[in-house]
Formats: structure tokens, sequence, C-alpha cells
């Protein structure tokens, strides 16, 4: 019918095997991964990768915030909620 057929796979990496026996009968295999493209040609595929798209405004690095130890909590149960608390800044707590 002269329509081109693609084979999305998105696992490629770690689940290759999956794939490996269908992927060259498509006329083109899109992947996500960077690095999968040389275990398409193996199997005699014509890969094509595309990375997924993603959202600038929700996906994008942010500061890191500084980092304070964090010990287990070992007091009576009763107190524990508060222990916790004071954890991440909590200056009172009722029990």
């Amino acid at each position: 019918m002269g329509v081109p057929s693609i084979n999305f796979y998105c696992n490629s990496i770690y689940q290759f095997e999956n794939v490996a026996s269908i992927a060259a009968k498509a006329d083109f295999a899109w992947h996500t991964e960077k690095d999968a493209r040389s275990l398409y040609l193996a199997v005699g595929a014509n890969p094509i990768w595309l990375q997924m798209a993603a959202d600038p405004a929700v996906y994008h690095p942010i500061p890191a915030s500084p980092r304070r130890a964090r010990a287990g909590i070992h007091w009576p149960a009763v107190r524990r909620p508060c222990q916790v608390a004071s954890c991440f800044g909590a200056s009172e707590c009722s029990d």
C-alpha cells in the first residue's frame, strides 16, 4: 500500500530481546534510548532515535537543597511523631 510501518519500543536497552525478532520487519524502528542504535543495526533494522519529549516548564534542573544529616529515631513511640517532625524543622510539637 506504500504506507511505511514504524515499530515503537521504549525499553530497548534492558529488554531488547522482546523486540529483536520483529524490529527488522518494520520499515523503521523508533527507539528512545540513545545507545540502542547498535542493537537495532545488529538485527538488520532501520533505527530512528527520537528522544521522548518533556515539558521544560516542569522537567528542568533545579538548585540542590542543602542536605542535613539524618539518623534513626529510637525514642519511645509516643514521642516519635514530634521527633520526626523536628528533623524537618518543626520547632514545636504537641503530643
